[in-house]
């Protein structure tokens, strides 16, 4: 007997990411985050990395990277510093439209069976 798969195609590791993010930001929206922006990319050329997702709680914007791996351990070794001064140039720039606001960055650490932990103000 042949066995049948449950999915007939496999889902790129691209657009498994995007519905991971999709996730965090419904599961943050519960917790009272407004999400502004997804997938922020700044102009190329300048440095500046992309940004995951852009939320607001309060009068802080929070700037978070999101990690998906098989492990929580892996998804936390899995934010580099390159990644979080790319973040953090980009973090300025956005800030610098919102002058009222304070602003963080946040990481997002997503392992299997979606379980999620969210690390607040992550520094290098």
């Amino acid at each position: 007997m042949i066995k049948k798969r449950f999915f007939k195609k496999k889902i790129s590791s691209y657009a498994w990411g995007h519905f991971v993010e999709k996730y965090v930001a419904f599961c943050l929206f519960f917790k009272g985050y407004k999400v502004l922006e997804r997938n922020y990319k700044p102009k190329s050329g300048t440095g500046q990395g992309e940004v995951d997702l852009i939320l607001k709680k309060g009068k802080t914007l929070i700037f978070v990277e999101v990690k998906y791996r098989k492990t929580l351990s892996s998804s936390k070794e899995a934010i580099f510093q390159k990644s979080l001064l790319r973040l953090s140039k980009t973090a300025k720039v956005v800030a610098a439209k919102y002058p009222s606001f304070d602003f963080r960055i946040d990481a997002v650490c997503v392992h299997h069976f979606f379980l999620f932990e969210h690390v607040k103000n992550i520094t290098m």
